[in-house]
């Protein structure tokens, strides 16, 4: 019986432990974000067919700084606003089908933006930052320029915080889609993947679908 205190005092220690060193999820995660934003985005020339050295280009362009916030379908003022967006193109069909790290593509971007660029099995990313240091309107314009032959899908996705703040708290979802009558989706889904022991993928005719992804043949 005399080792009961010190064993009381042993599993009290071990208690306070675990309460102070927990980490306080809840003051950096919110359980959702304030905002879920959708824009829309231009891609010019947009073809079906396209050759290697072509250039494409990506423009978002948000005037007054007017997001469209799915949460409460309408748009809103969104200031001091860092948008990290990849532009990402991807292989989606070639024959034969070879992903071997090379880089699909090269990015042309304009004045006041950050970039990151990676190139990852059949992806080749940009990783782009914009919008602290515009005033009145939010600009983004990128050129992709096609380095290999196949059937590329191009695609954007990003999320949006607020300028200068290391604060999850501000984190907001970013969608984006495309502004065109025709992703080519029959074309994709009509593909010989048979050929090379494939078979379409059910995410790529659904992004296809709703327009989050478009479809070129580059040759």
């Amino acid at each position: 019986m005399k080792h009961q205190p010190v064993l009381f005092i042993a599993l009290l220690l071990i208690a306070l432990t675990t309460v102070f060193t927990q980490c306080p999820k809840n003051d950096y995660y919110p359980s959702k974000p304030q905002h879920a934003f959708k824009q829309l985005v231009d891609i010019r020339p947009y073809n079906l067919n396209y050759s290697v050295g072509d250039t494409v280009w990506i423009h978002i362009a948000v005037p007054g700084k007017l997001l469209f916030d799915t949460l409460i379908n309408r748009p809103v003022f969104y200031d001091s606003a860092n948008f990290s967006t990849d532009v990402r193109v991807q292989l989606l069909f070639n024959d034969p089908f070879i992903a071997n790290n090379s880089r699909l593509v090269s990015f042309i971007y304009t004045q006041g933006v950050s970039s990151y660029e990676s190139v990852n099995q059949s992806v080749t990313d940009a990783q782009i930052s914009f919008g602290c240091n515009q005033s009145t309107n939010y600009d983004l314009l990128v050129g992709i320029v096609f380095q290999q032959t196949g059937v590329f899908g191009i695609s954007l996705n990003g999320s949006v915080q607020k300028c200068f703040i290391n604060d999850y708290s501000t984190y907001n979802t970013m969608s984006f889609y495309f502004n065109v009558a025709d992703t080519h989706f029959d074309y994709y889904s009509q593909l010989p993947f048979a050929d090379i022991n494939q078979r379409a993928d059910v995410n790529m005719l659904t992004a296809l679908r709703i327009k989050t992804l478009v479809c070129v043949n580059v040759q």
